[in-house]
């Protein structure tokens, strides 16, 4: 009960990873809406004016980890917990989670690019054939000690995989940046 507590008060920190489409202009950022349910398919959360009078308040942070010039990887901070609250925020932000079929992660392509030019395409969704989205931190409170837990995880397999494929893409494709 005292950790369903927690979560209920958001007294807890969560940190995902995330492999994007693009790269983010600022290498970090906080993004503050409102988040609600769309009018037009009651399956998906949109954003709205902060404040408004539509949907409730949703703040996710972002850091740049590494670029690999079409996408990128990034660490998320939730300082809220709203349903699909990454995905939205990210989306909105325009940079799409890879794979994420709801909120624009199969075609996040950037509108300039030639589909001639995303022969590769294919090879990297097979590797990653989800949403390349992962819980990899979280800080609790202990039930019975009160002390600080720190709970990592590593990221999966799939995703280190689509990674590895990024960072080692063949010649005359866009080349890897560390941050």
């Amino acid at each position: 009960r005292h950790l369903a507590k927690q979560f209920q008060r958001r007294q807890n920190e969560k940190v995902y990873t995330a492999l994007v489409w693009g790269v983010p202009t600022q290498p970090h950022g906080i993004l503050e809406t409102n988040l609600g349910k769309s009018t037009r398919d009651r399956r998906l959360v949109v954003v709205y004016p902060l404040h408004g009078a539509v949907g409730k308040v949703a703040k996710t942070e972002y850091e740049l980890i590494e670029s690999f010039g079409d996408f990128s990887l990034l660490r998320v901070t939730l300082h809220t917990g709203r349903m699909h609250q990454i995905r939205v925020h990210l989306q909105h932000l325009g940079h799409p989670i890879v794979g994420d079929v709801a909120y624009d992660g199969l075609t996040g392509l950037p509108q300039h690019y030639q589909p001639e030019q995303h022969q590769w395409l294919p090879e990297l969704l097979a590797l990653i054939p989800r949403q390349a989205l992962h819980a990899t931190e979280m800080r609790v409170q202990h039930p019975i000690t009160r002390e600080e837990v720190h709970i990592q995880a590593s990221l999966p397999a799939d995703i280190q995989a689509a990674i590895s494929w990024l960072r080692n893409r063949p010649v005359g494709m866009i080349t890897t940046t560390q941050v």
